[in-house]
């Protein structure tokens, strides 16, 4: 009976400060009944800690894998600490730190472009259209044939490239975005110099 009851009232209520009501009401109400007010109390405390045991044994740790950046045993210093400190806080998470390389001092300055033509990157570059022979100059900082995959997007949608807007609004017109024409190549502001004094002469 005390047992039942309680695992009743473990099961309704949903904060501590209605579970203590609760096992007041049941209290009174087998006292009134004739049970002896120790057994009652102790039969309520022991059902309580039974429950709380199965409850923490059915919930597993929760497992959280955090990636962070390698700099030396300092690293794995701070890391003990910060674990040491969620296990003390949150008993039922376990963090997994996992340890990945920095960045080199070349990766910080330039990108790294697999299989790519160094003389592609950076690049002033000319297009021209089939028929009508209009010529369209454009720079990037990146892989130029990127640029080119990015024009290429644009016949999708117009305003997205104005060498593809110039397909879209002629018909019949003709740009092919492999056949182009490298003009140049050099750092970002002479480039955009080169860029500007290239149209002008065209």
């Amino acid at each position: 009976m005390i047992r039942t009851r309680t695992f009743r009232a473990l099961s309704i209520c949903s904060s501590i400060t209605l579970l203590k009501e609760e096992c007041q009401i049941i209290e009174s109400l087998l006292t009134r009944n004739g049970y002896p007010l120790n057994l009652v109390r102790r039969k309520i405390k022991n059902t309580i800690d039974q429950f709380k045991t199965t409850k923490t044994q059915k919930s597993p740790k929760k497992t959280f894998f955090v990636p962070i950046t390698y700099h030396g045993h300092k690293t794995i210093l701070m890391t003990n600490k910060i674990k040491s400190m969620i296990d003390r806080i949150y008993p039922m998470t376990n963090v997994i730190f996992g340890y990945r390389k920095g960045l080199s001092l070349s990766k910080l300055f330039i990108k790294n472009y697999k299989s790519t033509d160094p003389m592609n990157i950076g690049v002033i570059y000319k297009l021209t259209c089939i028929k009508c022979h209009k010529e369209y100059i454009g720079q990037t900082q990146f892989d130029v044939n990127h640029r080119m995959n990015q024009h290429k997007n644009g016949l999708k949608e117009e305003g997205k490239s104005t060498a593809a807007d110039h397909i879209l609004n002629n018909k019949d017109h003709e740009i092919n975005f492999d056949r182009l024409e490298i003009l140049a190549s050099d750092n970002n502001k002479k480039r955009i110099e080169k860029e500007k004094q290239t149209v002008l002469r065209i």
